[in-house]
């Protein structure tokens, strides 16, 4: 974890479910810039796992109060708002199963019941994720508005989204929080070069208790083909999805033949690199399985996905970066190529566009070469 501060390299130890308490301890020991360190936390969502994880160690005595006080804040106001969403979706599950509609509960709410062992304070949450089958959407959108939900039509109209995307958005307002719902059909935006075993997923779905009645949520081996899509797509830009990699690798040791296969019928060796290539790099683990890539993909991995860049959030920061991103994590470049000619056409309004992207590539690559210096 060269090249990186102190201050981050406790971050990143902390997370790591298979850190030492030593290592921490001597990293405690060292110089930490304290408000840098909960600035961190914050901005990638892992402030109530790094509470707890310090706290499970009997650490928390090393680290001044006022840090220790904005972290136990981050991991309190989690619990609550958790078990607000997870009183929420119980509602939601038990209205679905009297109609008969089957459900998958994906990424958040999942593993906060499973690889975070039922425990609500540690892993936020910003929705509800749910994974419905395409025939029971449209009477399952009739079950949440008799619940009092409405479709949100912040960005996109509903046709929109039947048409031309993979879920329906919803939101619910009440004085006890305000709810947001993604009801699933597919996984993947419809005209993408890459596929996921969706059909797999439901013959393969596991049962688990959620609180007191019986739901469905992916097999481990499918929420980390899931998870290792969802994660590049959007840029590694909160170590909390490597947070998650990290504990579904750890508490459900996978099979790793099998999804390789499914990335490699997928077309989603790239991504499967980039994740090999970043907990390689920040976390200095041999976690998951290193694909063959392209020369090309590689040399765009080295350059883009620095520590520095993944810690500061800077692919996130600059929207053509992550479409630059969504440029090299397919195996058919001509999909976003395609992608980015249509941001910079037509001519000449598209030349704003297309000084955006050439910025940000000179950007990017002299962060790079100031990493390496």
């Amino acid at each position: 974890m060269n090249n990186i501060s102190t201050t981050h390299r406790l971050i990143l130890s902390v997370i790591n479910p298979d850190t030492h308490k030593r290592k921490i301890k001597a990293l405690l020991s060292q110089k930490i810039d304290w408000r840098d360190f909960l600035k961190k936390s914050y901005a990638h969502r892992i402030a109530p796992l790094i509470y707890y994880n310090l706290k499970k160690l009997d650490l928390l005595s090393f680290i001044p109060k006022p840090t220790v006080n904005g972290l136990e804040a981050a991991y309190i106001y989690t619990s609550r708002v958790n078990m607000v969403f997870a009183e929420e979706l119980k509602h939601i599950l038990n209205a679905f199963q009297k109609e008969g509609i089957s459900c998958i509960i994906l990424k958040g709410m999942a593993f906060v019941e499973t690889i975070y062992q039922q425990n609500p304070g540690i892993r936020p949450l910003k929705d509800i994720d749910l994974l419905l089958r395409k025939e029971d959407v449209k009477e399952a959108s009739l079950v949440l508005k008799h619940m009092g939900y409405q479709f949100y039509d912040r960005y996109r109209s509903e046709p929109f989204y039947w048409q031309s995307h993979f879920h329906l958005p919803f939101e619910k307002k009440e004085k006890r929080g305000n709810f947001h719902l993604e009801i699933h059909w597919d996984l993947l935006e419809p005209d993408l070069p890459v596929s996921l075993d969706v059909k797999g997923f439901w013959q393969r779905a596991v049962e688990i208790d959620f609180w007191g009645i019986k739901a469905k949520t992916l097999h481990p081996d499918d929420a980390l083909t899931y998870l290792i899509w969802h994660t590049a797509k959007d840029g590694f830009y909160e170590l909390l999805g490597l947070a998650d990699l990290l504990y579904l690798i750890k508490y459900h040791r996978p099979c790793w033949d099998k999804i390789i296969r499914q990335i490699e019928d997928g077309h989603l060796v790239i991504p499967l690199y980039w994740t090999s290539y970043i907990i390689a790099r920040l976390f200095n683990l041999n976690l998951v399985p290193v694909p063959k890539i392209d020369p090309v993909s590689k040399t765009f991995t080295k350059i883009f996905f620095t520590k520095k860049n993944i810690m500061e959030q800077f692919i996130l920061s600059d929207w053509t970066i992550l479409h630059l991103v969504h440029l090299f994590m397919f195996e058919n470049r001509v999909y976003g190529l395609r992608n980015i000619i249509n941001r910079v056409s037509p001519f000449p309004t598209g030349l704003k566009t297309m000084g955006h992207f050439i910025y940000s590539s000179i950007h990017i690559g002299l962060r790079y070469i100031q990493t390496k210096g």
